[in-house]
């Protein structure tokens, strides 16, 4: 909360914190948040309206306290799913992109967690995006269960948000798919590993629309398990963080050239990096029984193993 009060600007958070307050109060967040509105933002409020509804426990907080317990909460939820393969993992907490989500307050450390703390996937629809990919690495009921019903309470409280939603995001700048930018695509080689709940993250993950800022990449620490994984991965992070600083983000106006830089640091040093981590790893893991029925004829090195063969 401390580093919150400090900021020279708000954090990502605010805009669903005050959206929450919106709603609260009856009234339209689509309409009052973004460059010379009640709240003042760079842009407009960008998230779907199910954000809002969730950020409603942190609406009575003044905006820096609720905006550090969320990104500490988020925090801790990581800290605790990278430490079910050891401690090693905990390397990934000093990255660059842990780093960019601490400064951006984003949802990408409370996301990741999602994926081990089932049910905090409740909040993946909150950012679809991003949410999808770690709902393609676990998928749960939780995830469609809150994700329905966190949809039908947004329409309840306004009807006409999709609508708002869409118009809000429909000039949103610099949003590709790492898979298009050179060496991103490689991630699809991670299906071949495609029984590990890893590889189709990592796949999902290059595929979706994102604006690819460091704190975006947080979902790939679930991936080392080992001292050497975890700080290579850190490294790369900051090797990232150095090529996207030739092309600073100063101003509004530099934002296309600044996010084409990330997304390409990006999508040459992470994604390979973590590709090649997953492709060191055996196919080994569970699948639905109508799945398994499916792979059934697939070639030994592609079908891989079910957790009951290993």
């Amino acid at each position: 909360m401390v580093l919150m009060r400090g900021k020279p600007h708000p954090g990502d958070f605010a805009q669903t914190w005050y959206a929450a307050r919106a709603l609260l109060a009856g009234q339209d967040p689509y309409r009052l948040i973004g460059p010379g509105r009640a709240l003042e933002f760079d842009f407009e409020f960008r998230y779907p309206l199910p954000a809002a509804v969730v950020a409603i426990p942190f609406a009575p907080l003044p905006r820096d306290v609720a905006s550090g317990l969320f990104i500490g909460l988020g925090l801790a939820c990581l800290a605790w799913i990278l430490m079910r393969h050891g401690h090693a993992p905990l390397i990934g907490l000093v990255s660059a992109g842990v780093a960019s989500a601490i400064n951006s307050v984003q949802w990408s450390p409370v996301l990741a967690a999602a994926t081990i703390l089932t049910p905090l996937s409740i909040l993946l629809v909150a950012k679809p995006t991003i949410g999808f990919a770690m709902f393609v690495a676990r998928p749960s009921w939780w995830a469609i269960g809150g994700g329905v019903f966190l949809v039908a309470a947004s329409f309840v409280a306004q009807p006409e948000w999709l609508a708002a939603w869409r118009a809000a995001t429909s000039n949103h700048v610099g949003i590709s798919a790492l898979a298009l930018h050179p060496g991103g695509a490689l991630g699809l080689l991670a299906l071949l590993k495609w029984r590990r709940p890893e590889a189709r993250m990592l796949a999902a993950l290059i595929c979706v629309p994102m604006a690819p800022f460091l704190y975006e990449t947080v979902p790939l620490l679930l991936i080392p398990r080992t001292w050497w994984e975890a700080t290579l991965v850190v490294l790369a992070s900051y090797g990232v963080l150095a090529w996207g600083m030739r092309a600073p983000l100063s101003d509004y106006a530099s934002l296309p050239t600044h996010v084409m830089n990330s997304a390409n640091a990006t999508a040459l040093v992470l994604v390979p990096l973590a590709t090649a981590i997953v492709l060191r790893r055996p196919n080994v893991g569970a699948a639905p029984a109508w799945l398994e029925a499916c792979v059934r004829r697939w070639p030994v090195w592609l079908r891989g193993r079910s957790l009951g063969d290993a």
